[in-house]
């Protein structure tokens, strides 16, 4: 485990994003559920959902892994 030295401040990243990050990310999750909400109880795979949101399987895998934890 990483230690912190006496006058340093760990920050979360989730808390810092940039704007312009959140807000594709927030884009992202909605493109996600709705993919999720067309293929019903069939599920969906990043694979299937990238081309949707034209970026990768591993920028929308944290995504989706977002959206489970939230649920």
């Amino acid at each position: 485990m990483r230690q912190t030295r006496p006058n340093e401040t760990l920050l979360s990243t989730r808390s810092t994003l940039h704007p312009r990050v959140a807000q594709s990310e927030a884009i992202t999750r909605e493109r996600i559920l709705c993919s999720a909400e067309r293929n019903g109880e069939q599920g969906i795979t990043a694979e299937e959902v990238a081309p949707s949101c034209a970026c990768s399987k591993k920028h929308v895998c944290p995504r989706m892994s977002e959206l489970a934890r939230d649920v």
